[in-house]
């Protein structure tokens, strides 16, 4: 039954994950911790740390990581199976389409109005990480803070996101190392 469960949530987070794994993340939550409660609020953050050191998507990795803890390996190849499922067929669609009609004004105005929902999602992610941060983790603090901050330097151009990916990994090895001084 766990599989059915795993198999169908995952599937309906990759159908409505337009944006990628940042916009996933609260259809994640919403879905791992509070609907079916297979993840608690500070496993759940747990994970997103995994999923981020780990190389691949963000929803997969969840969905990965969560189906091994509910079925084992079963479990596992299942949640990724359906996360991938939806986000490959609409690929395989949007392909034959776009072939078909790339010169059209109607595949401009698609494209054109997908950029700002997708950056409202990710917006909205991190606000999430950000609240969350403030109860479960205080390191997740530092991480929406550089998260904030870099979306603010990449907006204004003031950024490449070259350096930002390198700022980032300065502040983790910066972190780690004040917590390993610290014990």
């Amino acid at each position: 039954m766990v599989y059915w469960q795993l198999f169908w949530t995952m599937l309906g987070i990759g159908a409505g994950s337009i944006g990628g794994g940042y916009a996933s993340l609260s259809l994640l939550n919403r879905a791992l911790v509070q609907w079916h409660g297979w993840l608690s609020e500070e496993e759940f953050a747990d994970m997103v740390i995994v999923a981020e050191m780990t190389p691949g998507p963000l929803s997969i990795n969840l969905a990965t990581f969560t189906g091994l803890k509910m079925g084992g390996i079963c479990g596992g190849i299942v949640a990724t199976a359906g996360c991938v499922t939806a986000p490959f067929v609409v690929i395989l669609l949007l392909v034959k389409l776009y072939a078909r009609y790339r010169q059209g004004a109607v595949m401009e105005g698609v494209l054109s109005g997908l950029r700002p929902a997708a950056a409202a999602a990710v917006a909205a992610a991190g606000l999430s990480m950000a609240v969350r941060g403030i109860s479960v983790d205080k390191n997740m603090m530092l991480w929406a803070a550089v998260f904030a901050l870099g979306i603010f330097l990449l907006g204004n151009r003031k950024l490449k996101s070259q350096n930002l990916i390198l700022l980032s990994g300065a502040v983790g090895l910066l972190q780690e190392t004040i917590m390993y001084l610290n014990g």
